[in-house]
């Protein structure tokens, strides 16, 4: 719970690049190197072998729909560059719609119940400063406003200011910079 605070056991492998987001059920973890498409559900006060995703990823991202969904986007795996996507439920996974683009090294957060945004990463085999608008309803994606820096390995967030929404990129691959996405 984001109230609460706790100490968590170890994770069951080693991985690295793996993606997290939440569920009905608890904390989910998936994928990354090392834990090839394998998701782990952190319920009872322990790591619990989960649902398997239908590729193996790692530097992909993921992003809540509902409380029992979520969609896993690119990454990398069996030695190449993923645009799929697919979405996870508790009862297993399903193939998504393609991204429009390659994709791995990227950032994602909601904007709201509706939007989120994808920023930068590697897209198509260069670091990029274009984003990606994600419509959680329709699972389609359009182009979003351009970074100012082509970012890798980047963290991401919303920072909400009175009553308006802005999304924060921060760092990245040999970049110290922040900048503000008016949303």
């Amino acid at each position: 719970k984001p109230d609460s605070q706790c100490a968590l056991p170890d994770f069951p492998l080693e991985v690295s690049g793996a993606v997290g987001f939440w569920t009905a059920q608890g904390p989910m973890v998936c994928g990354g190197a090392g834990g090839y498409n394998k998701c782990f559900l952190y319920k009872n006060h322990q790591w619990m072998p989960s649902i398997n995703m239908g590729t193996p990823r790692q530097y992909a991202s993921a992003l809540q729909i509902t409380p029992n969904q979520a969609i896993i986007i690119g990454g990398y795996g069996n030695g190449k560059d993923w645009k799929t996507t697919e979405v996870i439920t508790s009862t297993g996974s399903e193939e998504g719609k393609d991204f429009p683009v390659t994709i791995k090294y990227h950032c994602s957060f909601k904007i709201n119940s509706t939007y989120a945004l994808v920023t930068g990463g590697w897209q198509d085999g260069s670091r990029s400063a274009s984003t990606w608008f994600v419509d959680l309803t329709t699972t389609r994606f359009t182009p979003g406003p351009k970074m100012t820096s082509r970012r890798s390995s980047h963290g991401c967030a919303t920072l909400q200011l009175g009553r308006k929404t802005y999304g924060i990129v921060a760092g990245g691959y040999k970049i110290d910079s922040t900048e503000i996405i008016d949303l």
